[in-house]
């Protein structure tokens, strides 16, 4: 009879009353497992059976037998892991697996796959090997149903055209296969072009498209392409192009604006400086084609001026956001500008909107970049936004 874990939330039928720390738990194998000492030797979850000079736990079989000679390569291992070692175990694993998703593929991958197999285990090791190859086969599985539309074996070209640069770069050690050994060569040319098309892409269909915004966008990306038509301008300069235009806009939402103003812009730059010379283009675009009247690219200079506040009012306000449970967006906007403000006196102007988007990470300590200075961020602060 099937019952329901409490940890998990399944129903499974292997899920009984277990004594664990003198409590009593309803609890599925694989939890109760999961709750058990990882023995010091074999590795494994299971009940602690004694313990070593340097109180490390070790379970029943690894006291009573510590070590075994493995049937298959002869090396000594924990008792504790069975009859064969962990290598030999991943390795028969690995064949089963091979062996069964081979039979997915057709005579165009399925020779490839096993290759790549073996290549995988000499570059990443055979426990990596027997634990991620059935990510890898994703990618095999997509290449072979596009073979077999194309009915060979597709080129580097023919991949681009129907994937993404993207997705062939979350499968990056495929691809460094097939570079390797010949089977698909990687033209980087080819490949900047595509990455630049699919940018472009997601870009002219950011916004909605009913909104002015989607209109101005395209409209800006018709006037580029004319540019790129008569070889005066490349596809990356485009995407280079079209970057900070759409970020611009997006920034624009904060304010709950239906169209740009210097002010707004004046904010934007106030936060991103170096994305000056990069949105000049645009804003000419905007005064010419639509009938703006922005001046906010002419001989502007943004400076840092320094808080006027006490910083005891600040450190009240800083301590009555942080005790909160929750924060709504406009609390969280309150959180970044009053920690700036106490911890580097720093006075965020009213057009400036900061989100956790602005923060980054350096090791273990986190930053927020604005007008070319970078501050530090408690990581309490941080926590607090997420």
């Amino acid at each position: 009879m099937k019952k329901i874990c409490p940890q998990c939330n399944c129903s499974k039928n292997n899920v009984f009353n277990r004594t664990l720390n003198n409590e009593i738990l309803l609890l599925c194998d694989k939890c109760y497992r999961k709750c058990l000492d990882i023995c010091s030797l074999c590795r494994r979850h299971t009940i602690t059976f004694t313990y070593s000079k340097e109180n490390k736990p070790i379970c029943k079989k690894c006291f009573i037998e510590p070590f075994r000679i493995c049937r298959i390569c002869k090396n000594k291992f924990p008792a504790g892991r069975g009859k064969i070692c962990y290598k030999c175990s991943c390795f028969n694993t690995l064949s089963k697996k091979i062996s069964m998703l081979n039979l997915f593929l057709s005579k165009f991958t399925n020779l490839f796959f096993e290759q790549f197999t073996w290549w995988l285990t000499k570059r990443k090791g055979i426990e990596y090997s027997s634990n991620f190859i059935q990510k890898y086969f994703i990618f095999f599985y997509k290449i072979d149903l596009l073979a077999n539309t194309l009915d060979k074996f597709p080129t580097y070209l023919d991949l681009l055209k129907h994937f993404k640069v993207s997705f062939t770069r979350k499968y990056l050690l495929v691809m460094i296969f097939f570079n390797e050994y010949r089977i698909i060569e990687i033209n980087e040319k080819i490949k900047e072009l595509h990455s630049n098309l699919n940018i472009i892409d997601s870009y002219l269909n950011h916004f909605n498209k009913n909104s002015s915004d989607y209109l101005i966008i395209n409209s800006y990306y018709t006037y580029l392409e004319k540019k790129y038509l008569s070889n005066k301008t490349t596809q990356r300069s485009i995407r280079l192009a079209l970057t900070p235009a759409i970020k611009l806009l997006e920034y624009k939402k904060y304010f709950n604006i239906s169209r740009l103003n210097d002010n707004v812009i004046d904010g934007y730059l106030w936060v991103y400086p170096g994305q000056k010379s990069s949105l000049t283009g645009f804003i000419n675009y905007l005064n010419k084609k639509f009938n703006y009247n922005l001046s906010s690219m002419r001989n502007l200079t943004y400076t840092l001026k320094s808080s006027t506040s006490r910083k005891k009012q600040l450190q009240l306000r800083l301590i009555y956001l942080l005790k909160k449970e929750r924060l709504t967006i406009p609390q969280q906007k309150g959180l970044i500008n009053i920690s700036l403000e106490y911890f580097h006196r720093i006075k965020i102007p009213t057009n400036v909107y900061l989100c956790i988007k602005n923060i980054f990470r350096i090791n273990n300590s986190y930053y927020i970049c604005c007008c070319k200075n970078k501050f530090y961020l408690p990581k309490k602060v941080y926590l607090k936004l997420k």
